[in-house]
């Protein structure tokens, strides 16, 4: 199937490009962009958004789909850290990452995918702290 690109899908990427390090339920970018269309073209495009690899869907602390920009090549080995509050999320890529992803292919015999890691917490700014 031909993918076209319409006024939505490119107002959807631009949304998503523009704000890229928020992760947004379909609900939420209907609500937040101001975009003109139906909800069921706006899933059907953040489907094939994310089938093309433009965008990346997670499932959200609340249970439900959320989307966001997919991260550029050059980032390497990072994972995601996704606060449950606020929704925001921060791309951790520091020496830890390594650390862990040994530890797991040497103790456990696992492969760990940090493109599609996910962890879940609270940030400093909700939960009332700074670092």
């Amino acid at each position: 199937m031909k993918n076209y690109k319409t006024k939505q899908r490119e107002q959807i990427l631009e949304f998503f490009e523009e704000n890229p390090d928020r992760c947004l339920s379909a609900r939420e970018l209907i609500a937040e962009s101001g975009i003109d269309a139906g909800q069921a073209t706006v899933y059907r495009t953040l489907s094939m958004l994310t089938d093309e690899n433009k965008l990346r869907r997670f499932r959200s602390a609340a249970g439900g789909d959320c989307y966001r920009l997919a991260c550029s090549h050059e980032k390497g080995d990072h994972m995601h850290i996704v606060c449950k509050v606020c929704g925001g999320m921060i791309h951790s890529d520091c020496g830890f990452i390594d650390e862990m992803k040994s530890h797991l292919l040497s103790e456990h015999g696992f492969a760990l995918d940090t493109g599609s890691t996910v962890i879940y917490g609270v940030c400093a700014g909700c939960a009332g702290t700074k670092h």
